[in-house]
C-alpha cells in the first residue's frame, strides 16, 4: 500500500506531496494537466520501467506498506513493514529502500506483486498467464492444495538436481577404478621400514664379492695358528699374572674371545649372502619403485595420497546409497506431484465455469460487450503450478479465442482487472493504480464503474486518474492537479467544499449534481 509519495522537479511538477487513503484515491484536473505524469512517476519510482524524461535534479520518494516478502529478499536483508523507497535521477537512475542503494530489478520484485499499475497501452500483469493462474487460483482457494503441490515439486526438483548431478559420471566405475589402486595397498601392505630394510639387503648383495674378500682377509688374519700361539700366550700371562701390569692377562683373554666371536660372526654373514636370493629382493623394490611414482614422490606423499584414496572410495559410497535413495524417493514424489496436479487441474476446471460467469456479469456491467472465457489446456509434464494451461481468452464471432493482448484495448485491460478483482471476493490485497481506465464510457456505466471502484477500495488500497464524476464521488480521498499560472503543475488534496466544486466542473454545471456528502 503507497501511503505516501512525493518528489520535486517531475516535468512540470516542482514540488509535490500526496498522502494517500487506504480506500479510494481519485485524481482529477481537466484534460492535460499532467495527471497521468504523477503516476508514471510512482511507477518508475517503484521500479517500473516507463517512458519518463526525467531532470537530473528530480528526485521522487514514497512510503510503502508492504505485506510480504519472499525469501530471496529476505537473504538480502528486505522484510515486511514499512519502506522509504527514493529515486534520484542523473546519468543514471539511483534507487534506494530505507536509504541503501539496489538494483531496478530488487525495487521492481518487492513492489510488483503487491502494487498494480493498470494504464492504456501498459503491459499489465493481466496479460501474463502465470498470473492468469494465480488469480484462477484465488478464485479457487486453492491456497491449501498449490502450496502442498509446491512443496511435493520442491522436493523433486531437488531430487533431480541431485541426480542430474552425477548423470555425466558412472560411479560404480569410479569406485571399480579406486577399488584397483587401493587393492595396490592392500596386497603388498607396503611401509617405509620394510622398504628401508629391502634397500639395505640389496646394497649389501650388490656388494657382496668386496664384502666376502675384506670379510676373508679378516678371517685369514684370525687363522688357527695366531689363535693357539695366542691362547698359550693367555695361560703363562695367567700365572705370572702377580709380576705383570694389572689387567694384562685379562686383555689378552678378551681379544682370543672376540676374535672367536668375529670369525663366527663373519661366517654366518657370508653364508647369508650366499643364500639370499637378490632376484626377489629386486621385484619387491621394483613394487616400491611402482609406488612411488604412483602415489609419490616421497612417504609423505604416498600416505596423503592413500588417505585420499581411501576418502574419496568412502565418500562415493555414501553418495552411491544417497543416490539409491534419491532415485527411490524420486519415484514417489513424482507420483505424489502428478496426483495433486491433477486435483489441482480438475478443481480449475471445475471452478472456470463460475469465474468465466462472474467476469462476464461485471464486464457487461462496465459496458463490455465481450465474450470471456478462461482456456484450459493441460501439460504432458510438471511445472510450478502443476499441469493447468491456463489463459484468459475473448471468443470472437467466429468461434475463434485471441488473448486479451491482441483485443483489449488499454481502458478496455483495465475494466477487465477490475472486473476479475471484484469477482475474486475477499482475495484482494496490495494496492491497484488506474490511469484511463473511464476511457470511452460514461453515464449509467459510469455510475457502475464508480461503485465497482468503490467496492474494491473496501479490500485494497485503490488510486485512479479519472475525468468521470461518477467514479470521483466515491472518493476517500481526493487530488486535484491543475496550472498555477506558469508553465507549472500543482497537485493537492481537496477539502469537502472543493470537492463539491471540483464535481461541479467535471460535470458542467452547478445545479445538476445536487448536495455531495
Amino acid at each position: 500500500m503507497v501511503l505516501r509519495f512525493g518528489g520535486k522537479n517531475l516535468l512540470f511538477f516542482k514540488d509535490f506531496d500526496l498522502e494517500f487513503s487506504e480506500g479510494l484515491n481519485v485524481i482529477t484536473g481537466e484534460t492535460g494537466a499532467g495527471k497521468s505524469i504523477l503516476l508514471r512517476g510512482l511507477q518508475a519510482l517503484l521500479g517500473k520501467k516507463v517512458e519518463l524524461l526525467l531532470g537530473e535534479d528530480t528526485w521522487l520518494e514514497a512510503l510503502i506498506l508492504v505485506k510480504s516478502v519472499d525469501e530471496e529478499l529476505r537473504e538480502i536483508g528486505i522484510k515486511e513493514g514499512e519502506h522509504v523507497v527514493s529515486l534520484s535521477s542523473g546519468k543514471r537512475w539511483i534507487y534506494r529502500i530505507d536509504g541503501k542503494m539496489y538494483p531496478q530489478a530488487v525495487v521492481e520484485r518487492l513492489f510488483e506483486d503487491s502494487i498494480h499499475f493498470h494504464q492504456q497501452n501498459s503491459h499489465v500483469n493481466l496479460l501474463k498467464k502465470r498470473h492468469q493462474l494465480s488469480l484462477l487460483d484465488r478464485f479457487c482457494d486453492n491456497d491449501r492444495l498449490l502450496n502442498e503441490y509446491k512443496g511435493a515439486y520442491q522436493r523433486m526438483q531437488e531430487l533431480l538436481n541431485l541426480i542430474e548431478g552425477f548423470s555425466d559420471r558412472n560411479i560404480d566405475q569410479e569406485i571399480e577404478e579406486l577399488d584397483r589402486q587401493l587393492l595396490f595397498f592392500e596386497k603388498y601392505k607396503p611401509n617405509e621400514e620394510e622398504e628401508r630394510s629391502l634397500k639395505e639387503r640389496f646394497e649389501r648383495i650388490s656388494k657382496a664379492k668386496q664384502l666376502t674378500s675384506f670379510l676373508e682377509e679378516i678371517s685369514e688374519t684370525l687363522n688357527d695358528d695366531i689363535l693357539a700361539r695366542l691362547w698359550r700366550l693367555v695361560i703363562s700371562a695367567e700365572k705370572m699374572s702377580t709380576l705383570l701390569p694389572q689387567g694384562l692377562s685379562e686383555l689378552l683373554r678378551s681379544i682370543v674371545e672376540n676374535s672367536n666371536e668375529v670369525k663366527r660372526m663373519i661366517h654366518k654373514f657370508v653364508e647369508e649372502i650366499q643364500i639370499e636370493d637378490a632376484s626377489e629382493i629386486e621385484a619387491r623394490l621394483a613394487i616400491y619403485n611402482e609406488l612411488r611414482r604412483r602415489f609419490g614422490p616421497d612417504w609423505e606423499n604416498i600416505k596423503k595420497n592413500w588417505m585420499k584414496l581411501e576418502q574419496e572410495r568412502k565418500e562415493l559410497l555414501e553418495k552411491r546409497q544417497q543416490l539409491y535413495l534419491a532415485n527411490k524417493e524420486l519415484v514417489s514424489i513424482q507420483r505424489i506431484c502428478w496426483d495433486l496436479a491433477q486435483r489441482l487441474h480438475e478443481r480449475r476446471i471445475e471452478r472456470a465455469v463460475e469465474f468465466e460467469r462472474e467476469v462476464q456479469k461485471h464486464l457487461k456491467e462496465l459496458a463490455m460487450n465481450v465474450d470471456f472465457l478462461v482456456k484450459i489446456g493441460k501439460f504432458d509434464h510438471l511445472t510450478p503450478s502443476g499441469i493447468s494451461d491456463v489463459e484468459f481468452v475473448i471468443k470472437l464471432e467466429g468461434g475463434e479465442l485471441r488473448s486479451l493482448r491482441d483485443v483489449l484495448s488499454g481502458g478496455e485491460l483495465s475494466r477487465m482487472v477490475l472486473a476479475v478483482q471484484l469477482v475474486i471476493t475477499g482475495h484482494a490485497g496490495g494496492a491497484f493504480v488506474f490511469d484511463e481506465i473511464d476511457s470511452g464510457i460514461g453515464g449509467i456505466t459510469g455510475n457502475v464503474l464508480g461503485e465497482k471502484l468503490k467496492s474494491l477500495s473496501n479490500r485494497a488500497q485503490v488510486i485512479v486518474v479519472t475525468h468521470l464524476p461518477q467514479v470521483a464521488r466515491h472518493a476517500d480521498r481526493h487530488f486535484f492537479v491543475e496550472k498555477d499560472g506558469t508553465d507549472s503543475m500543482n497537485v493537492r488534496q481537496l477539502s469537502s467544499k472543493e470537492r463539491k466544486d471540483e464535481l461541479l466542473r467535471m460535470i458542467g454545471g452547478k445545479d445538476v449534481w445536487g448536495d455531495v456528502v
